[in-house]
Formats: C-alpha cells, structure tokens, sequence
C-alpha cells in the first residue's frame, strides 16, 4: 500500500528531475540550435567539405576541397611553416 508521503516524495523527486531537464536543454540548446541549422544549410556540400568545415572554418574546407581537386592521389603537399 502505498502512503500519502510516499506519493508526495516520488512527485517530488520526479518534479526535480523534469526542472533539471528543462535546465540542461536551456543552456544546451542555443549551441545545438547554430549546430544544427549549419549541417542544414551544408547539405549541398560533400562530407569532406562538411567535416573541414565544423573542424577548423569554411577557408579551410576551401583549401582542402582545392588541394582534393588540383593534386594527384600520389602528389606531396609542403606547407612552409608560420612566420613568428
């Protein structure tokens, strides 16, 4: 048999657990949100477009889409490094 504390304390623990959700998916959802909406208007691009992209920035998927295209499979690729 269940008692009327034991009701009150399981809406309790439940009521906690639905805030602490709300909680996470406030701070959670602006960052998937802007995630979200970029995989959406890159669909038109190809997956190594995509994964250069949200690695490092559109002029880097440029650049590695370029270096795809222009060299052969067994071509090297030097890049000198940064000037300090």
């Amino acid at each position: 048999m269940v008692t009327v504390f034991q009701l009150k304390k399981r809406s309790i623990v439940i009521g906690l657990f639905i805030v602490l959700i709300v909680i996470n998916l406030i701070y959670i959802m602006p960052d998937m949100g802007s995630f979200g909406l970029g995989i959406l208007s890159n669909l038109d691009r190809t997956g190594t477009w995509r994964s250069a992209k949200f690695a490092r920035s559109g002029n880097f998927a440029d650049y590695v889409i370029f270096l795809r295209t222009e060299i052969p499979e067994t071509g090297i690729v030097i890049i000198p490094p940064r000037r300090s």
